[in-house]
């Protein structure tokens, strides 16, 4: 009788046993992804390439917002190339270990939308528009820092959300600021930056002195200046 109540239990273990083994075994992701990311990164660069070689002058793009000049066009190639080598790297490493296919995929996605707004930010004309790309930038770089089972890769991309989310949040109040600065000078009120180098005249009264010191501190928060680069050596090393 002993034996007979036993049976049970071992058909049970023998028919788990498949199961956990299914489970914990998932199968490779498609490998779609690490050519979607090196193709994506290569017209990347050649379209940054293009720009930086047949834009001349003081060009206005997008009404306005974007401007191609030329320290733009120069820090344009500079991120687009160093990104097409880190989509080369991550396709071959892709290739040579299937297990990786999964992490690459979600990292494809991620990364291509944070260099789409990275180059937003880097010819952006206006200081909104600005503004929210290297918002973006953080929304979207925060996950790229967790690797799975990795606990302290947690803990560093929530302080690198925390500090880049509070010090864009001093920038946008310093914008706002400096605002109602040029409305005190009697001028209309505008974020476009090369509209305000033409605004900006006489003495600084207080509106734009807070202005400044917040938009200082918010970028070099989010920079990792010294003394708000905590979060800079533990978000790096992850």
């Amino acid at each position: 009788r002993g034996a007979r109540l036993c049976q049970p239990s071992r058909a049970m273990t023998t028919l788990s046993t498949p199961i956990t083994t299914h489970e914990t075994e998932a199968p490779p992701a498609p490998f779609a992804a690490p050519w979607v990311l090196l193709a994506a990164a290569t017209i990347q660069a050649a379209l940054a390439v293009i720009v930086a070689f047949t834009v001349k002058g003081e060009a206005r793009l997008a009404w306005g917002y974007l401007r191609p000049d030329a320290t733009a066009r120069l820090f344009l190639v500079v991120i687009d190339v160093i990104f097409l080598g880190i989509a080369a790297y991550v396709w071959n490493r892709s290739r040579s270990e299937p297990t990786l296919r999964g992490v690459v995929s979600q990292f494809t996605w991620l990364s291509l939308a944070f260099m789409v707004a990275a180059n937003v930010v880097v010819l952006s004309n206006h200081l909104i528009v600005g503004w929210t790309a290297l918002e973006t930038t953080t929304l979207l770089a925060a996950p790229l820092i967790v690797r799975p089972g990795v606990p302290s890769s947690r803990r560093a991309s929530w302080r690198y959300f925390l500090y880049s989310s509070v010090g864009l949040a001093l920038v946008l109040l310093g914008f706002a600021c400096l605002a109602r600065s040029l409305e005190i000078n009697g001028h209309v009120p505008t974020y476009f930056t090369d509209d305000l180098s033409t605004l900006v005249s006489g003495p600084p009264n207080l509106w734009r002195r807070i202005g400044l010191a917040l938009v200082f501190l918010g970028y070099g928060t989010k920079l990792g200046l010294a003394p708000m680069y905590s979060w800079l050596p533990e978000t790096y090393d992850e």
